[in-house]
């Protein structure tokens, strides 16, 4: 449906289909020992201030060359193992802090009873 096709396919209008199969780079380094997670403080500065994700590209470069699919869905899915990384290290720091409270009511009743 193009009259000048710039690549080995393309199509100009709808594709529908049951399933795409893109390889793409895994992201399970995230999880191995030792990688490092941006601090969660410099990581918000950098997405408010690029106002996109990390390694995803910005909206204005993919509503005018369109999306790398490949390229953003890993980038995507790192963006996401990440996020789980920051959501376990925030579950150990409530946990953290909610043994910290339980101490210090005890503490406080404690007190209140030797009044």
């Amino acid at each position: 449906g193009c009259g000048n096709p710039q690549y080995k396919l393309e199509v100009d209008g709808t594709i529908r289909c049951k399933e795409v199969r893109v390889k793409i780079q895994g992201c399970d380094f995230v999880f191995e020992k030792g990688y490092s997670l941006l601090d969660l403080e410099k990581r918000k500065q950098q997405v408010l201030e690029e106002k996109h994700l990390p390694e995803i590209d910005a909206a204005v470069e993919m509503e005018r060359e369109g999306a790398a699919f490949g390229k953003n869905f890993s980038a995507l899915l790192r963006n996401v193992e990440e996020h789980e990384l920051y959501l376990y290290q925030l579950y150990e720091k409530i946990k953290e802090l909610e043994k910290e409270n339980k101490e210090l009511r005890r503490e406080i009743e404690k007190i209140k009873q030797e009044k």
